[in-house]
């Protein structure tokens, strides 16, 4: 028992150097309690109190600034990785004193089981409770002196822990995508081993850089690559699958269908999630799927595999699953830039480009370390490279996968438009699972016991027109179909679905000064604080893409936002998704 005691002990431990520095003092803090409580009233007791009391309101008003400079350093800002040291060492002295302390509760319990205490055996306890006194107040001390060092670190990196939303947040798509977001989740909870789409479904034209078009650059304004449409109608969709199978779910002929995901078909591995666990467990995927009904011809050879359904597309081409850690930076564009033609283009619409980090290891939680080290960083290399490069239903080799470019679909009719009726008649619609779904997470006991979750799965992701008319409610919401969708939307969403799977928690409770930050363009779009580090940046995104998408200058936010609120207001079908 002892030993089982240990480990649960040193997992508890583990799990703390992992979170938030606030839960490694809580750590620390539970000790002392249990401390106090063992140990016999006596002035060096009252001391040890007072003093644990001094370093848990420190370790509180400081805990959000560690927390923003480690988090901030994690995403790619140079000039806080030498206060990445300072904010380590105190973690860890944070930590060492927890288990000290610990050591003492445990030392004082034992003495307290005793029928006589020997005068040696006392005398040893007020020298122990003297030195967890003194180590106390020197980690109080150390605290005093590097709160001047965070502050400094803080300042010069730019960054401000504000709780404001930014002015470039629109309030009502950050509702809706909260909404969207908290519905998908509470769906998953109910099936932790299944995939669950959060959100709707988005209709977008997908552009690439074509890497084998390539060329020597010799001046400034001409382009070393070239974009091309990869795909003209696209269905875009977030799903949530299990956290252990984030990597397994395959592309092109291998990907798997949302409704055919389950954790439990997925080869065991020492570093699969237990079961009771995966519900705390925040894994995203972007689901693109190429659907050739798109008012183009689009001819087979009899020896040629044939485009058929997949998941929700009846007529399914190309399919490619992103996990959302990979989504390193979000920009936004626009087509004159993405097809280098005029900016003063009639036909000029906003784009979302993405940076793909195809070497990004998914965060995990209540795991080894060690099993982390030893076997993620080969899940990115199978999960991008392992294919058949003649698969014709993934993306061709030729074309680079780490940029990536979304802009709204517009068909050639405006009756066709996939979002113009939320009443399309298409039996494989995603708006009518997208409303099913929102339909399906009533909280009422009642429902719960006319609906497994298992059946609420199935009907959320039903491909079958069949399933999907006896599945889907007879009332929906009035407000899911009333929601416009466009590419804010969507970014909002990509934002939630990174905080949550960076932070390994519900946004709902997170912080308002970390929220804000992943919600800010520089939380996602900033090439760094040190200068000649942004300079370098930009000078190869440059290179890549073919201008500057770092630009972020107030004229061009503004631009963009009000672009989108235009696409929000206009019944124009260039605007809607």
């Amino acid at each position: 028992m002892d030993v089982l005691l240990g480990k649960v002990t040193q997992q508890a431990v583990n799990y703390a150097i992992r979170s938030g520095i606030a839960v490694t003092a809580s750590y620390a803090i539970r000790q002392s309690s249990k401390l106090l409580a063992a140990a016999p009233k006596s002035r060096v007791r009252d001391e040890v109190d007072y003093a644990q009391l001094r370093l848990q309101h420190k370790i509180r008003i400081i805990s959000p600034a560690i927390d923003m400079i480690e988090l901030i350093a994690a995403r790619g800002n140079t000039s806080l990785e030498s206060a990445i040291t300072l904010t380590q060492e105190l973690r860890r002295e944070i930590q060492n004193i927890g288990q000290r302390l610990a050591q003492g509760a445990e030392n004082a319990a034992k003495l307290n089981k005793l029928d006589r205490v020997s005068s040696q055996a006392q005398a040893e306890h007020e020298a122990e409770m003297y030195n967890l006194r003194d180590e106390v107040r020197m980690l109080i001390k150390r605290i005093d002196d590097a709160v001047p060092l965070i502050n400094l670190a803080i300042t010069t990196s730019g960054v401000t822990l504000s709780a404001t939303l930014p002015s470039t947040v629109s309030p009502s798509r950050l509702l809706q995508a909260s909404t969207f977001l908290t519905a998908g989740d509470t769906h998953y909870c109910q099936n932790p081993d299944t995939a669950v789409q959060i959100g709707p479904t988005f209709f977008l034209t997908v552009y690439m850089l074509f890497a084998g078009h390539s060329r020597p650059q010799n001046e400034e304004e001409i382009r070393e690559t070239t974009w091309k449409e990869v795909m003209h109608k696209a269905r875009v969709k977030l799903r949530r699958v299990p956290l252990d199978v984030i990597l397994d779910t395959g592309t092109g002929s291998n990907a798997i269908p949302s409704i055919e995901i389950h954790s439990q078909s997925s080869e065991p591995s020492p570093s699969n999630l237990p079961a009771e666990n995966r519900q705390e467990e925040y894994g995203y995927q972007l689901m693109i799927i190429e659907d050739l009904d798109d008012d183009r011809v689009h001819d087979w050879e009899e020896d040629q595999p044939q485009a058929g359904p997949f998941d929700d597309v009846g007529l399914a081409g190309i399919r490619e699953m992103i996990p959302i850690h990979e989504i390193s930076k979000i920009f936004y564009a626009d087509t004159g830039k993405v097809l280098n033609i005029s900016a003063d283009a009639e036909t000029n619409h906003p784009v979302l480009l993405l940076k793909r980090d195809l070497n990004a290891i998914p965060p995990r939680r209540m795991v080894e370390r060690e099993n982390e080290d030893a076997e993620q960083p080969t899940k990115p290399e199978s999960h991008v490279q392992h294919h058949d490069r003649d698969d014709p239903w993934r993306l061709p080799p030729s074309l680079d996968p780490e940029w990536i470019a979304f802009e709204v679909y517009t068909g050639e009719d405006d009756d066709e438009t996939p979002s113009s009726s939320p009443t399309r008649s298409t039996s494989l619609d995603p708006e009518q699972s997208v409303g099913s779904s929102m339909s399906k997470l009533s909280l009422d006991s009642r429902f719960s016991q006319q609906t497994t979750p298992a059946a609420s799965t199935t009907a959320a992701s039903a491909a079958s027109p069949a399933s999907a008319k006896t599945l889907i409610p007879t009332s929906q919401p009035p407000w899911v179909n009333a929601l416009p969708t466009s590419l804010s939307l969507l970014e909002l969403l990509l934002r939630l679905c990174s905080l949550q799977q960076f932070q390994q928690q519900s946004h709902l409770s997170i912080t308002d000064e970390l929220l804000n930050f992943f919600l800010e363009e520089a939380a996602s779009t900033g090439a760094g604080g040190d200068e000649h580090y942004r300079q370098e940046v930009r000078r190869e995104a440059r290179r890549r893409v073919g201008w500057d998408p770092y630009d972020e200058s107030p004229i061009k936010r503004r631009a963009v936002a009000a672009a989108d609120m235009a696409a929000a207001a206009t019944t124009a079908p260039a605007y809607r998704i």
